[in-house]
């Protein structure tokens, strides 16, 4: 009799139903979030396509053995020593006119008023006329001894010199070795195509968000509006003597990638995409406090969508939460 009374009590015990844990009760949806802001560029990336000229060959007028080559780094500047022949220095000069002839007391035209012009920048004297004068051959001969050349000279000879394109040129190649031997009329050198401009275009279906800009390559930046319009000479001559442009040639491409940034940051909010609705293209629509606000979508990134809006917003309506349906 204890027994059956013990053993009903136990099975009494057994069925009554126990409350679930906590843990397994079900959890309300969150239907708002706050959302935080964040100050915004807008980096669109950009294809740059660089437009380059011709290389430009570097011509000798003297033959001989070349006893002093070309400087290791590449580079030649105007006024300064290029290479020696036979152990005579050879100077690289810029001109505005190509030089061309010899030249001696009397002689006149534009090559003679570019040579002035050049040996005046040097600081050489003050030689502002067409005409080849002593005061020329005075300045000449002085450049000549500055780089190591003794003997008296009574005429400009194209064999101390060699034409440059510009002030200073960086080679894409030379042949002036040590111990080669040169040839009149020979080239021994080409300098680096220069860069005339750089065609710019949009990478992939980008809307970029509307103000002032910049563009930003091989980490050089400069303000434009309109993609199209041409860079800077300035700029161009700024990315030609950059690391990263010398090494592209190098490799022997023409593109990179660039950046297209406002100038101003824009204040973005940082909403969940669940939180966009009636999204047509960079158009869509949040709900805040119960009223639809149109925003312009201007990025995405860790999970989260960057609108701009025209109002404060500190929270949106997400899941089930939205109940509008447009903006």
């Amino acid at each position: 009799m204890v027994g059956l009374l013990v053993g009903g009590m136990a099975v009494g015990v057994f069925l009554v139903p126990l409350s679930p844990p906590s843990v397994l009760e079900p959890v309300s949806s969150p239907t708002s979030v706050a959302v935080v802001t964040q100050s915004f560029v807008d980096p669109v990336k950009v294809e740059a396509f660089f437009v380059l000229g011709d290389a430009t060959p570097l011509i000798v007028r003297t033959s001989g053995t070349v006893t002093t080559p070309i400087g290791g780094s590449g580079v030649l500047v105007s006024g300064k020593v290029a290479l020696a022949v036979d152990e005579r220095p050879v100077i690289g000069l810029n001109t505005a006119v190509p030089l061309y002839r010899d030249l001696e007391i009397g002689d006149r035209g534009g090559d003679v008023e570019a040579l002035n012009a050049e040996l005046t920048r040097l600081g050489y004297g003050d030689l502002s006329s067409d005409r080849f004068t002593w005061w020329t051959l005075r300045a000449w001969s002085a450049l000549l001894g500055d780089a190591g050349v003794a003997d008296s000279v009574w005429e400009f000879s194209l064999a101390d010199a060699i034409w440059l394109p510009e002030r200073t040129v960086t080679l894409e190649s030379w042949s002036a070795l040590p111990g080669t031997a040169v040839t009149y009329g020979e080239a021994i050198a080409y300098v680096r195509p220069k860069l005339l401009g750089v065609e710019l275009t949009l990478s992939g279906q980008q809307t970029p968000a509307e103000g002032s800009r910049e563009l930003t390559l091989f980490g050089l930046s400069l303000p434009l509006d309109n993609l199209a319009l041409p860079l800077s000479k300035e700029f161009l001559r700024d990315l030609e003597v950059t690391t990263d442009f010398a090494n592209m040639l190098l490799n022997e491409q023409r593109s990179r990638q660039g950046t297209w940034s406002l100038v101003d940051p824009i204040t973005a909010l940082r909403v969940p995409p669940g939180a966009l609705f009636a999204v047509t293209g960079a158009r869509g629509c949040i709900q805040s406090g119960g009223v639809g606000l149109p925003v312009t979508i201007v990025g995405a990134g860790l999970g989260a969508t960057l609108v701009v809006v025209d109002q404060v917003v500190n929270e949106v309506a997400i899941g089930a939460g939205i109940t509008a349906t447009g903006c």
